[in-house]
Order: C-alpha cells, then structure tokens, then sequence
C-alpha cells in the first residue's frame, strides 16, 4: 500500500472510530498503528527520552509514593527525581509554572526541587522552592488544594516562571547532568 493510501486508511479507520461505527477490526488496526508509533518513537528518540518512555512511564504508574531515600523497592531515589526533573521542566516548558502547580506535576513539586539539585541546577531549584513557598509553610501536595489557590497566585507565578527559565542552565550542560544522573540510577 502506498503511503498516500495508507493515510487514507487512517482517516476513514479514525472517522469510523469517532462517530462510534468502527468495528473490532478497526479498533485492532488503530492500536497497530499507535503501538508502531510509540516503537518508531523510541527507536528515533535520545537517550534521555528513551528513559523517559521506560522507565518515566514506569514510575508514573506507580505514582504517588514518598520519594526518599529507600522509600520505594521498585526505583531508585536517584530514578525518581531524574522523573521528577524532566517530566516537570516538560510541564513548565509547556504551560509555564502555573500549569505545573495546577496539574498533578506540582503533587512532586518538592521532588523536582531535589533532583534540580542533583543535577546541578541550583539557582532552578531556588525558583521552585520560592513558587513553593506562594501556597504557604505547609506546601499541599493534593491537586485539588493547589488549584484553589493558583488563580490568586498567577502573577507571582509568571514572574517566577521567567525566574524559572532564566535560571536554567545551557541545555547541553543540563542534558549531560541529566544524563549522567540517569546512568548513575540504572546502576
């Protein structure tokens, strides 16, 4: 099949599962062709992002747990804050410090903040610690409970979010940092 038709195929097969007519053939062939997708992805992606597909995804399932030092038979502490790092500075890259607080990424605010230090990022870890700070002494962990409170901070938020992205280091130093840290975990 060429490859013009083969997308053809994949809209009819798509449409069909949008509006509810598709047939368990279809389905079948939708999974197929996201499952080769996620393959291709990881066979095309760096190591870090390799990582993050496997074991990322691996410690997303199993979240939420406390993250320190022996807490988890399955992860290392070193595994848990690299997560932490790269699925939140995915977060705020995408939605600034305001998403990261409001969606489940801010439930290991305090994670990301030590794995910032471990891999070198000090002045970063500062910013988050300071956003931190905006939800009170007690920083919630729940979701719910920082939601509430993220509309009344959404100025400090965004001035700390330039804080956030300033801070970082030049991407190759903070891609070999986070490299590193993930050799040193699957140890």
């Amino acid at each position: 099949m060429r490859d013009g038709e083969e997308f053809e195929q994949k809209l009819v097969v798509l449409a069909r599962i949008q509006n509810g007519s598709a047939s368990p053939a279809d389905h079948a062939l939708a999974m197929a062709w996201g499952e080769q997708y996620r393959l291709d992805s990881l066979n095309s992606a760096s190591p870090l992002d390799k990582w993050m597909m496997t074991v990322g995804g691996e410690i997303m399932g199993a979240w939420p747990f406390p993250a320190t030092e022996g807490s988890n038979e399955k992860f290392t502490y070193e595994q848990i804050l690299l997560f932490a790092v790269l699925y939140g500075k995915s977060d705020i890259e995408n939605g600034l410090l305001e998403q990261f607080f409001g969606n489940h990424t801010g439930d290991f605010a305090p994670e990301t903040a030590d794995g910032l230090e471990m891999v070198k990022a000090l002045a970063t870890s500062v910013v988050i610690r300071e956003a931190m700070a905006l939800f009170g002494n007690s920083y919630p962990r729940d979701r719910t409970a920082r939601c509430e409170m993220v509309p009344a901070l959404r100025n400090e938020l965004a001035e700390l979010s330039n804080s956030f992205f300033n801070s970082l280091p030049p991407e190759a130093d903070f891609t070999a940092a986070c490299e590193e840290l993930m050799l040193k975990s699957n140890r």
